[in-house]
């Protein structure tokens, strides 16, 4: 990768030198070599997190705590019932939202799965069309 943060403004011969093509593209050994030592061109899916972890960290949220509060001075203070309404309002908050996110996720996974996405490349100095993922 470049190093240089202004290769916007470099000539067109300096900057395919440094970026070590040239204006015919890449020949295809020299984009499969790339794609071989840096890998697919996909975004990293994040690790999930478990169920547990995933509630706490809904938790975390500032309507959450505040809710939380309430209920405890509520507890408190004697008055069983509002911490029951309230303590019933974090445990709805915090579960639509879970459930929300969740099939919002699958909906993503499945048009992802749906969609192919593919670029227009310069390989051997002709135009070629490749799988994003193999783009370099």
């Amino acid at each position: 990768m470049p190093s240089n943060p202004n290769l916007y403004s470099m000539a067109e011969v300096d900057l395919l030198k440094q970026l070590g093509s040239s204006a015919n593209g890449l020949s295809s050994e020299a984009a499969a070599q790339i794609l071989a030592e840096a890998g697919p061109n996909t975004v990293a899916a994040g690790q999930r997190q478990s169920f547990v972890l995933d509630l706490l960290h809904r938790c975390r949220n500032p309507l959450v705590i505040q809710l939380f509060i309430i209920a405890a001075v509520s507890y408190l203070m004697g008055d069983l019932r509002s911490t029951l309404v309230v303590g019933g309002m974090v445990v709805l908050s915090v579960f639509l939202s879970f459930i929300q996110e969740a099939r919002s996720t699958r909906a993503v996974e499945k048009l992802q799965k749906m969609v192919k996405t593919t670029v227009t490349v310069l390989r051997d100095g002709k135009e070629t069309e490749v799988p994003l993922e193999s783009c370099v």
